[in-house]
């Protein structure tokens, strides 16, 4: 196999474990929107949106380099179509994952507004007490 088809091979595998990375970090931010932990939740799309750069950068790589004519062994051919395989495997678990991840999102926004729409009309039962100057009584000094 020529140097580009290995890079390729070496490329799409890098590509199935960031898929696989992105993955496990929707797995564990279901704990962060049961907890409703804000900040842990933004450090973990972060980390998200790092993983998908990478992935991104991996593809435009792969497309410059599939360019070039590529001619593979038979074994080269068979850890390609291995890897290929893997690779849509991780790429349906981040789409099946990525759609609860998104229904979790609409949730918490359904949530955050019926709050924000209770307390808004309780406004006015919540609201500080009025200070009052104090009054000096006579006789008290």
């Amino acid at each position: 196999m020529s140097d580009h088809g290995a890079e390729i091979i070496e490329l799409l595998e890098r590509r199935v474990s960031l898929l696989r990375a992105l993955a496990r970090q929707f797995i564990d931010a279901r704990g962060e929107f049961i907890a409703m932990d804000l900040d842990a939740m933004y450090s973990r799309m972060a980390g998200q949106e790092e993983l998908c750069r990478q992935i991104g950068a991996i593809d435009a790589r792969i497309a410059a380099l599939r360019k070039s004519s590529v001619r593979a062994s038979a074994e080269s051919a068979e850890r390609l179509r291995r890897t290929l395989g893997e690779m849509n495997d991780a790429q349906a678990e981040v789409r099946r994952l990525n759609q609860t991840h998104a229904a979790y999102l609409r949730r918490c926004g359904r949530t955050l507004d019926l709050f924000s729409k209770f307390f808004g009309s309780r406004a006015l039962t919540y609201a500080p007490a009025l200070r009052r100057p104090a009054v000096a009584v006579e006789g008290s000094r």
